[in-house]
């Protein structure tokens, strides 16, 4: 594909004009705030290691911001596809078992596989798949003047 990217991951633009959906991103996570999210992925498939743990690593497509965490594979047939649970709310984070903190917006997301749970991205070895992820829902903790 020749092309470059300009203003969104999610497209190509090319020199005459034209864009074109960037096939590289072909997943899409929702996640509602204040609540419990069953996440879906099919991961085993490019998974390199044997027992990997996974890594998200979640880009807010705006702010740049970034939000690091794990959550535990709680599939009951892996080989086929990854169910995880991503909880969000504003208090009592724990990324180390998916408790995050997200503000509503679109989100780059990319699931890494690592030997460790370790939160550091040095640590972590191949990247599996990145999506694009959707956050719903008011975000009580922005004062309402910048909502």
């Amino acid at each position: 594909m020749k092309g470059e990217s300009r203003g969104s991951p999610f497209f190509v633009q090319f020199a005459d004009g034209e864009s074109q959906f960037n096939k590289d991103i072909t997943l899409m996570i929702f996640i509602e705030k204040g609540e419990s999210n069953k996440v879906v992925l099919t991961l085993w498939e490019s998974a390199t290691i044997t027992s990997p743990y996974f890594m998200f690593k979640f880009t807010n497509s705006v702010t740049a911001e970034v939000n690091i965490f794990t959550a535990l594979d709680t599939s009951d047939n892996p080989d086929r596809f990854s169910l995880f649970s991503i909880v969000e709310q504003p208090t009592g984070l724990d990324p180390a078992t998916g408790i995050v903190s997200l503000t509503s917006g679109q989100w780059i997301g990319q699931i890494y596989e690592s030997v460790t749970t370790s939160l550091d991205p040095d640590d972590w070895s191949a990247l599996l798949q990145t999506e694009m992820v959707v956050v719903s829902g008011e975000d009580l903790t922005i004062n309402p003047i910048y909502r």
